[in-house]
């Protein structure tokens, strides 16, 4: 195979000009403000403020949003706490002060009765000196809101 750029006697053929594009002039006057027209769209965006972007921006990542709506949904119940609390904030029963939390059940020997408590029988522990708090399956209160 042989070179293209050199010819039988070895001599380089010198290289075809190149051939040039055809310029372009166009009539029309320049308006040098063509550049600064914005859309409607482009001029929303550019002229929005900075809290404008943000919210944009954030109504964009899902996770935010479902996060903020769950600290909304937090933040409201502290405001109606006093409502849906089932005791006020100074209700003590010195009586159970020290008795663990209980379980809320449904079902009493088979039969639907609600959400309901057990009640506790106290006894005291004559080595230790301390309150023994046993469910009582006899007696049961239900579970009601008083506050409301």
């Amino acid at each position: 195979m042989t070179d293209p750029t050199i010819n039988s006697t070895g001599t380089p053929v010198p290289a075809a000009p190149k051939r040039r594009a055809e310029h372009y002039v166009n009539r029309e006057p320049w308006d040098p403000y063509v550049a600064e027209r914005l859309t409607v769209e482009q001029e929303k965006y550019y002229m929005a403020g900075q809290w404008k972007l943000m919210w944009w921006r954030f109504r964009r990542h899902r996770p935010a949003v479902v996060s903020m709506a769950f600290l909304l949904l937090m933040y409201l119940s502290t405001i109606i706490s006093e409502f849906i609390a089932p005791y006020d904030l100074q209700t003590r029963n010195s009586a159970y002060i020290f008795a663990p939390p209980q379980r809320v059940h449904l079902f009493h020997e088979g039969e639907f009765l609600g959400p309901f408590v057990y009640g506790l029988k106290t006894t005291r522990d004559m080595e230790t000196l301390q309150r023994v708090y046993t469910p009582a399956s006899s007696a049961w209160a239900t579970v009601t809101n008083s506050g409301a």
